[in-house]
């Protein structure tokens, strides 16, 4: 019987003795007269083709299992079971590392829209394969997954960041003054744009940390509104549920969000896309304040039209900065090796814990069980960063205040902020006889 093509055929014996080998014949292969790439060739494609087999009966396997309700859902299985996923970020990642526009000590990505730790950890990886040797190969890129070199707080920075800035903001009473508020951060009634990972921290964390009223919510689908405050958790479990905010029963929905921009507020906080405040809107705005927690949400023209009407607008260099910042903690924990609070925290309980055996002594009684617990626990690597992002934006609205309110000619926060950024490039290039 003639032997199947996938094993190979026989050469005819009119043929002449192959030459060396160069691709064509396998010199092992030639006193058997089979060829290479006949053998290879077949081989390659059973694989493939079983392996495709395999992977087609898995997806099916899991859609049945989704349609019988037996706990196994496509949409959450999805990224498993499709590893080509990846392709295509890899290889963007490869054309970028190969002519080295990705390194530890040149340029360092970090995520964005449509970005998260999965595609971070992609192109970190990818780096690790390319460059074997490099042992600060985990600092190429940051947003990564903790246990991939992330650090914690990377997630929740940037919307952290936006609450320390307006905690900054109610701080210095002469700009909220100017912005025709009064009181502190507590009771603010405030408007989101957006509840994204940006959107959605800051949300939370002014929401349940700073008593502020969340009173609507806009989204791609449409917005809620409740004067009373909405519950940001419950609204961001239906949006992953549903994928939009409609049907929220804790608040009223209305199809037109955009409109809801225009609503009165103490607080305006657009953190989705750029250019929502624009000429055509920016006479309707009633917000006192409005933090750029997107990047360029106002436009130039809005910007010169809503500071003439007395709103102070706190821009997005500094506002959205948390996010940088962290990434740059992260950079440092990298290069470092070693996690923040590693080498100190023990030090510093067992410090705690002697200051208030001596106080008791002193007092002649114990303080609280909760006071111990808390100052004995010392300061780990989420405190850490907190404390350093915390400690960076308030320096930094700090100088900006200065600029703005020891210059006449300065109008605005905005202004502020580039007269501050371009006066320190200024500086460096004066330090260096330039």
């Amino acid at each position: 019987p003639q032997r199947p093509a996938w094993r190979g055929a026989r050469r005819e014996r009119s043929q002449p003795e192959p030459k060396p080998w160069h691709g064509g014949v396998r010199p092992n292969a030639a006193s058997r007269g089979l060829t290479t790439h006949t053998r290879r060739g077949g081989r390659r494609r059973r694989r493939r083709e079983k392996g495709e087999n395999r992977a087609a009966k898995r997806v099916g396997a899991l859609r049945r299992g989704a349609r019988r309700g037996e706990g196994c859902c496509w949409r959450k299985r999805k990224r498993a079971v499709e590893p080509r996923a990846a392709a295509g970020p890899l290889r963007f990642a490869y054309e970028l590392i190969k002519r080295d526009l990705i390194h530890p000590s040149q340029n360092v990505p970090a995520p964005d829209m449509g970005t998260g730790e999965r595609e971070m950890a992609w192109i970190a990886d990818q780096f690790r394969r390319m460059n074997t040797s490099e042992i600060n190969a985990d600092a190429c890129v940051t947003g990564k997954p903790l246990n991939k070199g992330g650090i914690i707080g990377r997630v929740e920075a940037t919307g952290r960041g936006v609450q320390y800035a307006l905690q900054e903001f109610f701080r210095h009473k002469d700009d909220v003054e100017a912005s025709g508020l009064t009181g502190s951060l507590k009771g603010k009634n405030i408007i989101i744009q957006g509840l994204g990972n940006v959107g959605y921290h800051a949300a939370h964390f002014l929401s349940i940390e700073d008593e502020c009223k969340i009173i609507a919510v806009i989204e791609r689908d449409g917005a809620v509104i409740n004067k009373e405050g909405i519950d940001i958790n419950q609204l961001q479990a239906h949006l992953i549920k549903t994928g939009g905010v409609k049907g929220f029963i804790g608040a009223k929905y209305t199809k037109n969000g955009s409109d809801i921009l225009e609503k009165e507020c103490d607080i305006l906080i657009p953190a989705a896309m750029e250019g929502v405040i624009n000429l055509s809107n920016a006479q309707r705005i009633k917000a006192n304040v409005i933090i750029e927690a997107a990047n360029g949400p106002v436009t130039a023209g809005a910007d010169e039209i809503l500071t003439a009407a007395g709103t102070i607008i706190i821009p997005d260099m500094y506002a959205n900065a948390g996010g940088v910042t962290v990434s740059y903690f992260e950079w440092v924990k990298n290069l470092s090796h070693i996690r923040f609070g590693r080498m100190q925290r023990r030090q510093q309980a067992s410090s705690n814990h002697i200051l208030v055996e001596e106080m008791e002594r002193l007092i002649g009684k114990p303080v609280s069980e909760d006071f111990k617990n808390k100052f004995f626990k010392g300061a780990g690597e989420l405190e850490l960063v907190r404390s350093g992002l915390e400690d960076t934006m308030c320096t930094a609205y700090q100088q900006m205040h200065d600029t703005w309110r020891s210059n006449e000619n300065i109008d605005s926060l905005r202004t502020a902020a580039y007269v501050l950024a371009l006066t320190k490039v200024a500086d460096s290039y004066r330090a260096l006889g330039l």
